[in-house]
């Protein structure tokens, strides 16, 4: 019988400029997926819409505040002990200058370059839909 495991509910932003896209590294220390580039954001709290967590999240990962438009798609990954389900919202910067507060780097990505990073498992389904709107 397979048993039912919890459910982490993500949600991250693709904060598109132009024909880029913010991504950013996992930094070594993260419990999951270290040094891996994911699009950034973080987890929903339990009285929290999906848009108010990723305006909290990227303000504390990056001081930014941002415009969220349509809702990119959704990425999960299955591991031993959690399932994570990640939100995609696309964005657009509102105000400030991004600083990483949680990662180890992060870049401006053209659709060329999507492919050649090492992505978190939930972000990877999200690259063909990211792609398309970056132009790819």
């Amino acid at each position: 019988m397979k048993r039912e495991l919890p459910l982490l509910r993500v949600v991250a932003g693709a904060i598109i400029e132009g024909n880029t896209c913010f991504v950013a590294q996992r930094s070594a220390s993260a419990s999951h997926n270290a040094l891996k580039w994911e699009l950034p954001g973080g987890k929903v709290e339990l009285d929290e819409s999906p848009k108010a967590a990723l305006r909290r999240e990227l303000r504390e990962e990056l001081g930014i505040e941002v415009e969220i438009g349509d809702w990119l798609g959704r990425g999960r990954h299955r591991s031993s002990h959690r399932v994570i389900q990640l939100d995609v919202y696309v964005t657009r910067l509102a105000a400030g200058e991004i600083h990483l507060a949680d990662h180890v780097d992060g870049c401006w990505a053209r659709v060329e370059n999507l492919t050649h990073l090492d992505w978190s498992e939930a972000d990877r389904a999200l690259l063909p839909a990211l792609a398309r709107i970056l132009g790819g």
